[in-house]
């Protein structure tokens, strides 16, 4: 099919892909602003009372004294009595001392307010996201507008989006603060520390971007991220009578109560075969730490261009190895680029072509079919006991396969000698680098002139 043929097709599946978005994303309102909506958000919101009262979040955390009442807030109501925190909500801070801090100016604000706050927060996290993924591309593998729209309704229809937005959690916040740091990180590493600084606030999440900015020896940027951190746990620490080192064992606790609940890692996949469960993560640790040090001992420097490789395979490990719930998989948002990106630009084989389409098409499946809403059709019994842990474990299974298909992509090339007229085309020449035209010998020019 021709290019111009292709053009609209293109535009009626990204019509398509926001309409259904649009429609998934009308549930999350209600259901964000209902009384068991914002699960999460709920502790920062509470908690942060007591930093309005100058007291430390952690040190109440464990202590749960009263708050002192009465308590004014901006929207003009005020509660008199007891009980402040709402009921059946989380009471859970896991997140380090700058995201409390930040989240506590929600405590301003009456509970209904101060959810609504943070849901058009998140909208706004989810709209940016891929576009600051899609700025990670460099620019001789930049997609196209039909592409980039793709990829945005791609990530849109994504349930991980809905999750963190209706449950109140800090995913998207992080992950867009993660992807500013890395990407104003030439321009101003004052800034790009402080982004990051505070993202690092959830650390599992933004491990890849600290460990990329590592990578890319961006040390003053790493220093100012760790000076956000200490400052943020001295200033709270200095609310109340805790030491640093006491807040510290808050944090530890925090982490511990989470390790084993349940989520798409593979200690929770592999519960039943604790050994198994070990064996893979410290064997898959092994096997990802070796191929990124034959990254890394190329003869040529880190470029721009290694970016969002390295981060799609770092994210994807992440995911797997410590705990997360599904709301997490935003990750999957840098692969959705990387494989779009592969697909659009690489001189892949054909059959190669439609295998990466193949994979993406039953991912995103898997990632977007919402097993909840099925509550309503069939019995919750059914729901919980049997299509919840299959659209975990399946969850689990795809980020594994997206991990192998991101490595292999990693592996077999580079991104610095791609050309945006590399095409795909069919051949069954062994190739040695899938973006890279030395693979085939040849300057892309050159290669384009043998493929026609």
């Amino acid at each position: 099919m021709r290019r111009t043929q292709r053009q609209p097709l293109l535009w009626v599946c990204i019509a398509v892909l926001f309409v259904l978005a649009l429609l998934a994303a009308a549930r999350t309102v209600p259901l964000t602003l209902e009384n068991t909506g914002s699960y999460d958000l709920h502790a920062y919101w509470y908690f942060g009372h007591f930093v309005r009262q100058g007291q430390n979040p952690y040190q109440a955390f464990v202590e749960r004294p009263l708050l002192a009442l009465p308590i004014h807030y901006l929207d003009g109501r005020t509660v008199t009595a007891e009980p402040v925190m709402q009921p059946n909500l989380g009471v859970h801070v896991p997140n380090t001392a700058p995201m409390m801090l930040l989240l506590s100016g929600l405590s301003w604000f009456s509970w209904p307010v101060a959810k609504a706050i943070w849901l058009v927060c998140n909208v706004v996290f989810t709209a940016a996201v891929p576009w600051l993924i899609l700025a990670l591309l460099p620019a001789s593998l930049r997609l196209p507008r039909t592409g980039q729209w793709l990829v945005a309704g791609l990530f849109y229809l994504l349930k991980a989006p809905r999750l963190v937005t209706v449950v109140g959690q800090t995913s998207l916040c992080v992950l867009f603060l993660m992807l500013a740091a890395v990407l104003v990180r030439k321009r101003s590493w004052l800034l790009s520390g402080l982004l990051l600084g505070v993202a690092v606030s959830k650390y599992s999440l933004a491990l890849p971007a600290a460990l990329w900015l590592l990578i890319d020896r961006r040390y003053l940027v790493l220093g100012t991220a760790l000076a956000v951190q200490v400052a943020g746990l001295l200033l709270i620490s200095s609310l109340g009578t805790y030491s640093p080192l006491e807040t510290v064992a808050v944090y530890i606790k925090l982490m511990v109560e989470h390790v084993g609940e349940e989520g798409i890692h593979i200690a929770y996949f592999t519960a039943q075969y604790r050994m198994l469960g070990n064996l893979l993560v410290a064997g898959g640790s092994l096997i990802l730490l070796w191929r990124l040090c034959r990254w890394w001992w190329r003869a040529r420097p880190v470029e721009d261009a290694d970016v969002l490789p390295v981060m799609t395979v770092l994210s994807l490990w992440t995911l797997l190895v410590a705990y997360h719930r599904s709301y997490d998989v935003i990750l999957v948002g840098l692969f959705l680029v990387l494989g779009s990106a592969m697909v659009w630009h690489a001189r892949l084989p054909v059959r190669q072509v439609r295998a990466v389409v193949a994979f993406m098409a039953v991912a995103m499946v898997v990632l977007c079919l919402p097993m909840g809403t099925l509550r309503g059709i069939v019995p919750s019994r059914v729901c919980d006991e049997w299509l919840l842990p299959v659209e975990r474990a399946s969850t689990t299974l795809t980020l594994l396969a997206m991990l192998g298909v991101s490595t292999w992509f990693l592996e077999a090339g580079s991104y610095r000698e791609a050309g945006d007229s590399m095409k795909p085309v069919d051949t069954g020449e062994t190739r040695h680098g899938l973006l890279s035209a030395s693979a085939f010998g040849r300057t892309p020019r050159e290669a384009d002139n043998v493929s026609s």
